[in-house]
């Protein structure tokens, strides 16, 4: 199945699926290990999108990145550009962790990678 067509059924889904306990709704279009894209509608949030697409890190529980689309053009680009960032940041996730459990204990090569310690730092997050 395209992208595309993954991207017009999940925006169909969106109108018939139930609110989630945080009254916002979702639907995934992609996963790599524990970042997944996905389309979202927010509560409380004025639709001046027509598609709002989010990077998702379930390790952390949060968002990464996120950006809206009017047209399904835009949209196609966005979502390619999130899913290349997840694919990159699961690869760099996985060569760090193997890196440091190899002995190599360096900031660069901390498990998760600086990056994340940052984000756990300031957010909570504790990678499994």
């Amino acid at each position: 199945m395209t992208l595309e067509t993954r991207l017009v059924q999940a925006h169909v889904m969106l109108m018939v699926i139930p609110l989630d306990e945080h009254e916002s709704k979702s639907v995934p279009l992609a996963r790599y290990g524990p970042y997944e894209i996905r389309l979202v509608e927010l509560a409380g949030v004025s639709n001046a999108f027509v598609f709002w697409l989010e990077l998702f890190d379930h390790n952390c529980q949060m968002s990464v990145d996120s950006g809206g689309a009017n047209d399904l053009e835009d949209a196609l680009i966005l979502a390619e550009y999130l899913i290349s960032r997840a694919a990159e940041l699961n690869k760099n996730d996985s060569e760090n962790y193997l890196a440091y459990r190899h002995g190599d204990a360096s900031r660069d090569h901390a498990p998760f990678g600086p990056f994340l310690d940052v984000r756990a730092a300031h957010a909570g997050c504790r990678p499994v």
